[in-house]
């Protein structure tokens, strides 16, 4: 009797849920970028990154930046960061921002604007979403080659390759 209460009471509640809309309040709205495709807060510095693709998707074109804007949606530099082909994922450590750009892994300190690091991801297709472990490792993976790239110790290779791994 008790399993169905539960049950009746919990098909209530998505019932409710399915019912309700919730509704998103436009804060702010800016124009001006380029195939924007990543977003990333840096609340020590108060100011979000956005990486723009600018050409084609996987262009090995470098017509790629990364814009600044502030929370109140004013655009600080919108090519603030040059140099990238197809930008994409963003992650922090400290400093220093990564960014995912298509078969490479990048390093901009954020102080300087300055990028400071490339590594060639050997067998990349499209790297994307990277993201940092406790012990300062930077991983991103790679969509369309079923792999997961980690840097460590400045020297970046595969660390997992796997059928499982297909989108």
């Amino acid at each position: 009797m008790m399993i169905r209460l539960q049950s009746g009471l919990f098909i209530i509640l998505l019932l409710g849920l399915a019912g309700s809309h919730a509704k998103a309040e436009e804060v702010w709205s800016l124009d001006g970028f380029k195939a924007p495709e990543s977003v990333l807060f840096d609340a020590k510095r108060n100011v979000f990154y956005v990486s723009n693709i600018a050409g084609d998707l996987a262009g090995r074109d470098g017509v790629g930046y990364l814009s600044k804007v502030s929370p109140d949606g004013k655009l600080q530099a919108a090519e603030w960061v040059t140099g990238f082909n197809a930008p994409k994922g963003l992650v922090m450590q400290g400093d220093t921002l990564f960014v995912t750009d298509i078969d490479r892994l990048m390093a901009v300190d954020v102080e300087s604007g300055q990028i400071t690091g490339t590594w060639p991801a050997e067998g990349a297709q499209f790297l994307n979403d990277p993201a940092v472990d406790e012990a300062g490792r930077v991983f991103a993976s790679d969509t369309l080659a079923n792999r997961i790239y980690v840097l460590d110790n400045q020297a970046l290779s595969v660390w997992l390759e796997s059928e499982d791994l297909l989108h």
